[in-house]
């Protein structure tokens, strides 16, 4: 499952967000604290998307979110949150866990398509090639 939010500096802090959300050990260290297996972060002008993917049968969106805000108590993530955080269009609180869960509320993007391999097929055949199966038309 894919998670992620949305969100927009405050004009002219642009890159001063860039920085302090480029603290690569601490979004790693909260990715794993939140059971994610990958965390990117895409910029595009004041836009800014963090992504992250869980694996399937974490639970539901709501679990997911509830895996974010734990990621709080992480004392490095929580000091990128407390230099994030003023920086924001639309700020929160870095002390008060539940302006961070309203934040991310009306933050979250919705996966329009998520494609996930068969569970029966392998990824890969005997030989280590990527393995397909062709499926017949009907006429």
């Amino acid at each position: 499952m894919l998670f992620g939010i949305s969100f927009t500096a405050r004009p002219g802090k642009e890159a001063e967000l860039e920085r302090v959300l480029h603290d690569e050990p601490a979004s790693r260290l909260a990715a794993e604290r939140m059971g994610a297996s990958m965390d990117a972060l895409f910029v595009q002008g004041n836009r800014f998307t963090r992504v992250w993917e869980f694996p399937d049968g974490q639970g539901d969106e709501a679990a997911v979110r509830a895996r974010v805000l734990y990621a709080m108590a992480v004392p490095e993530f929580h000091a990128v949150l407390v230099r994030a955080g003023p920086l924001l269009q639309d700020p929160f609180d870095p002390e008060d866990p539940t302006t961070l869960a309203a934040f991310v509320q009306r933050h979250k993007m919705r996966p329009l398509l998520e494609v996930h391999p068969p569970p029966t097929l392998p990824a890969v055949d005997a030989n280590g090639r990527a393995a397909f199966t062709r499926v017949a038309k009907t006429a």
